[in-house]
């Protein structure tokens, strides 16, 4: 069956078919040179569908002039529309008609339209007998069936290639019209997997140019090239096992990016081509995965890159017949009748191997010779130690810089006691690992080697390398656990033996190393923060004690060189009073410094974790909390101040007076501390951790009086500030102990009976009596406060005694003296029926504005 594709879907096609066609080199030229042509004749067919679009005469622009308008369209041909004029006045006749301004419109099919007298229809713009479009619909665009772009109705020379693809025989059929009216149909194989699946579809270079080399190496024609010196030429040569003129290698490699990027290469051959066509001398002989050389960046196994590699493996004879540079060369994958071609961006060099040059790195020691210092245990590639120096940038030098390397002892200096501990393989040195025989053998022990390099143009170079091997200081020490520590006054130290340590040691024989070459022997602690160590900055101290329990040097003191030796115990003391030290995770670090240089950041350390916990409350803590009876409901609490009074700013409050005397006795382990750090700065602080303290603020108002404020009573451990655990939270509220006042009635004794006093006046007649001697004022705690007086306590700052203004007419309030007294009114005298009671308002004023309102009755009787 045949499928045919839709307008847009040949347009695509077209493109895939033009991209695929232009990496064909065979079979399809003169099909390619057709399709070419038709290509040219499609443009000249769109330049005439350009000028077909022009002659439907659209409306380029509009443009108004002093006598109308003039109407400019796409073929630049122009019409003019001018206003009516007056006429020429006669002699005796009216004056001439207004003129009248065209209307331009569209209309319902989408045609000009002029509007040109008042009160007339639009009617069509004609040009040349034909009406104008205002713009194309679908309707007018569109294609006969002869396969030719029609413009509202009439055919253009735009000729529509036909495509469809036929299954069965698996191609692609485009049919094109010829210039002389004939059709010509191509029929193009393509598997439906080069576009469906993932078969090959394309094959470029990485970059716009890509140069790669094809090299080989081999022995020169004279021993000179070998080597100056003819014996070490000689010797070059059977290090190497070559012979003069001996071919070394050949090869390179090229690099390829294929798409899709894992594509199928089943059945697919590749080749280098020139740009002619012909094939390249040289060709590849394996295509792999990934690529390993200025593009290995962008390679992995996975060719998720598309990103492979083309390997070369040619003879000699072949790459002598093409030395130098060949340019335009291009990929070529073939599979049956099918061929895939990248661009010609490929430049191969093929060219002979260059001399090795290579040089120790900066931080190498060479005295000379070259001086080596390797651990013993460990194993070391001496070429890790060069850089070849005749690259850019110069790069570590490794064994594929030659035909053949190794290191091998220098028999004048062989040392048969020592190198028997010593395997040498290819050019990489090994050590046993440390014991006892090896660590005192070896230790400090110096052997000289030959580097011994024939690289890929026949050049031998022996290079003197002297090799010190010694004993790290580091030795694996297993971690000491200190276990846990519960704080006290009087258990604060917790030791530690060495043993572990010399243990390790004496396995590898490092034990006098250790008391000869470590310095600076110290203990670092840490302290567990979240998941974070920081370091401690004091709380624990440490002391090397010898085997006799002997200090070694002072407390908290490094131990120097030649005396690490001596070392068996530590002992730390934790002091819990230091506000370092609080419940936790914590690590001693036992650690020293090498008097090596060589050896100097190989030192072993040994991490020493340590658990601080506070001891539990202890039994007297219960009984300082008891609450005393009288200011508590539940666990909240109203102060009122010392008994001194509310006198001065700020105020404070002893809480210590609302528990039982014995926390006054031990409160320095205690302290009452805000819940809200806002409460601070609110006017609520702590004073010496003994008081709340009321803060007066400008104004010098207390705010936070007769507001409640949560607070802690905070047991701190060992009087540690850092170190504490709250008991318990109480709700304290402070008051003024004015507010929190009373006014009493005073008694007297009548006939054996107590009764309270009464305060009479008779009206219009007068008697001032004193309220002193009738009433008392007392602050909470039941102090008389003397507000009847012109002298009160000094806890008040002002007494306001007045009566309402109904009862002015009946009584006055005076000031007698230092008192205050209250009498009849007689000027004008209000007349008066029985007795009648007065009230008196009395308000007294504390220092903080805050004010006692009560009321005290007088009696008025009649006389």
């Amino acid at each position: 069956m045949k499928r045919k594709f839709t307008f847009f879907g040949i347009c695509v096609l077209i493109c895939t078919l033009m991209i695929s066609l232009g990496s064909c080199q065979k079979d399809y030229s003169e099909d390619i040179a057709d399709l070419q042509a038709q290509i040219t004749a499609n443009q000249n067919a769109i330049t005439a569908l350009n000028s077909a679009i022009a002659s439907g005469k659209l409306i380029k622009t509009v443009a108004t002039t002093s006598t109308g308008y003039t109407i400019t369209f796409s073929d630049n041909t122009t019409i003019s529309l001018n206003h009516g004029t007056n006429g020429t006045p006669g002699a005796t006749g009216p004056a001439g008609a207004t003129g009248f301004t065209p209307v331009i419109g569209i209309d319902a099919q989408g045609y000009w339209t002029v509007v040109t007298t008042q009160g007339g229809t639009p009617a069509r713009i004609l040009v040349a007998g034909q009406p104008v479009y205002a713009k194309f619909t679908t309707d007018q665009f569109g294609a006969n069936a002869q396969g030719f772009i029609t413009i509202n109705g009439v055919a253009t020379s735009v000729y529509v290639p036909i495509i469809a693809y036929n299954d069965v025989s698996k191609k692609l059929q485009i049919t094109i019209k010829n210039t002389d009216g004939t059709f010509t149909t191509y029929n193009v194989a393509v598997n439906e997997d080069t576009f469906l699946s993932s078969d090959l579809v394309s094959v470029v270079s990485p970059i716009g140019e890509t140069k790669v080399i094809i090299g080989y190496g081999r022995v020169g024609a004279t021993n000179a090239s070998v080597n100056t010196t003819a014996a070490l030429a000689t010797e070059g040569l059977a290090f190497a096992g070559k012979t003069l003129n001996a071919e070394l290698r050949t090869g390179g490699s090229l690099p390829v990016i294929l798409n899709p990027t894992e594509a199928n290469l089943a059945g697919y051959t590749y080749e280098i081509i020139k740009s002619n066509g012909d094939v390249f001398k040289l060709q590849p002989s394996s295509i792999t995965p990934g690529y390993s050389g200025a593009f290995a960046q962008f390679a992995t196994a996975a060719t998720n890159n598309g990103l492979y590699t083309l390997t070369f493996a040619p003879t000699l004879a072949d790459i002598l017949t093409v030395i130098g540079d060949h340019k335009e060369l291009a990929v070529r994958f073939t599979k049956g009748d099918r061929k895939v071609v990248s661009g010609f961006q490929y430049t191969i060099r093929v060219a002979a191997d260059v001399t090795t040059a290579f040089a120790p790195k900066a931080t190498e020691l060479v005295v000379p010779p070259h001086t080596i210092f390797l651990p013993i245990g460990t194993s070391l590639d001496i070429l890790s130690r060069y850089d070849r120096t005749n690259v850019a940038p110069a790069r570590t030098l490794n064994s594929a810089d030659f035909f053949k390397s190794a290191i091998e002892t220098d028999p004048a200096t062989v040392n048969f006691d020592v190198s028997g501990l010593v395997q040498l393989s290819g050019t990489t040195v090994t050590t046993s690992a440390p014991t006892l025989e090896t660590v005192t053998n070896l230790n400090d022990k110096k052997l000289s080697y030959f580097l011994k390099t024939f690289d890929w143009v026949g050049k031998y170079e022996k290079t003197n390398v002297d090799i010190v091997f010694y004993a790290a200081l580091d030795t694996k020490v297993a971690n000491i656990d200190l276990g846990s520590h519960t704080l006290s006054t009087t258990a604060k130290t917790k030791s530690v033996m060495l043993t572990s340590m010399y243990t390790a040691l004496q396995a590898e024989g490092k034990t006098q190393l250790w008391s000869t070459k470590a310095k600076n022997v110290r203990v670092e602690f840490q302290k567990q923060t979240g998941s974070t160590w920081g370091a401690l900055a004091g709380g624990i101290d440490y002391q090397f004690v010898d085997a006799a329990d002997a200090n070694i040097g002072a407390l908290n003191t490094p131990v120097g060189l030649g005396n690490a030796g001596t070392i068996r115990k530590i002992v730390f003391t934790i002091e819990p009073t230091n506000t370092n030290i609080t419940p936790g995770n914590y690590r001693a670090i036992f650690k020293f410094d090498d008097d090596r240089a060589y050896a100097a950041g190989k030192e072993f350390t040994i991490t020493m974790p340590l658990v601080i916990a506070n001891p539990t409350l202890p039994a007297g803590v219960a009984a300082d909390m008891v609450h005393t009876s009288g200011l508590w409901s539940g666990n909240n609490l109203s102060v009122f101040g010392p008994t001194a009074g509310q006198l001065t700013n700020p105020v404070v409050y002893d809480l210590r007076g609302a528990y039982a005397t014995s926390l006054t006795t031990n409160f320095a382990n205690y302290a009452f501390v805000p819940k809200v750090a806002a409460d601070v700065t609110a006017g609520l602080v702590t004073s010496s951790r003994d008081y709340l303290v009321q803060r007066a603020v400008a104004p010098l108002t207390y705010t936070t009086l007769y507001t409640a404020k949560e607070v802690y009573l905070r047991y701190y451990f060992f009087g540690n500030t850092s170190n504490f655990q709250d008991l318990e939270t109480i709700t304290v509220t402070a008051k003024s102990e004015i507010v929190e006042g009373k006014m009493e009635t005073l008694t007297q004794v009548v006939g054996g009976v107590t009764v309270p006093k009464v305060l009479e006046i008779t009206h219009g007649v007068s008697s001032p009596k004193n309220f002193k001697d009738f009433f008392v004022f007392k602050n909470y705690f039941g102090t008389d406060l003397a507000v009847f007086t012109n002298t009160p306590n000094a806890r008040v700052a002002a007494v306001a005694i007045t009566v309402a203004p109904e009862f002015s007419n009946l009584v006055v309030i005076n000031v007698a003296g230092a008192d205050f007294t209250i009498d009849t009114q007689t000027s004008p005298l209000a007349p008066i029926t029985g007795t009648v009671i007065v009230p008196v308002k009395v308000e007294v004023s504390d220092k903080f504005g805050l004010k006692f309102t009560g009321t005290v009755n007088v009696t008025v009787k009649q006389p």
